[in-house]
């Protein structure tokens, strides 16, 4: 990342970036979970 090797990296940018990556990790985990038991479904259905 470019930020992070800047010689004084902008603290709440990169805060601001990791947040969102961890709210997008999380919907990926719900979304993951949600085809997961979808397919079981269809398949014992």
């Amino acid at each position: 990342m470019v930020s992070a090797s800047m010689p004084a990296p902008d603290v709440e940018r990169m805060t601001s970036l990791n947040r969102f990556n961890n709210r997008l990790a999380g919907v990926q985990g719900v979304m993951q979970v949600a085809i997961i038991l979808v397919m079981a479904h269809l398949a014992v259905g």
